[in-house]
């Protein structure tokens, strides 16, 4: 699924909805993936602040895609907290 983003990006441009809802799953397969490493939080959390300008700008912060982003970052930043809880645990912080 990773190839399709460049793709539709070029086919549809980065507004289109198709482009929107791959990059949304994309960056929420990441933040739902449990061996996701917090480098890939954080990069996807970074995709999804990104999405979200882009979600405010086209549909506006009305439409429930924009929720939805925002419930994901929400989500990316309690993984990375989460991960860095468990560090200090592992290391008797």
């Amino acid at each position: 699924m990773n190839e399709l983003l460049p793709t539709a990006r070029r086919v549809f441009g980065d507004a289109h909805e198709i482009t929107i809802g791959l990059r949304y799953l994309l960056s929420r397969s990441v933040v739902d993936n449990p061996d996701a490493t917090k480098q890939d939080l954080r990069g996807a959390k970074g995709e999804l602040e990104d999405l979200l300008r882009t979600t405010r700008r086209v549909f506006g912060t009305s439409h429930p895609r924009f929720e939805i982003v925002q419930d994901a970052i929400e989500k990316a930043n309690e993984n990375i907290e989460t991960r860095r809880a468990n560090v200090r645990l592992s290391l008797g912080i």
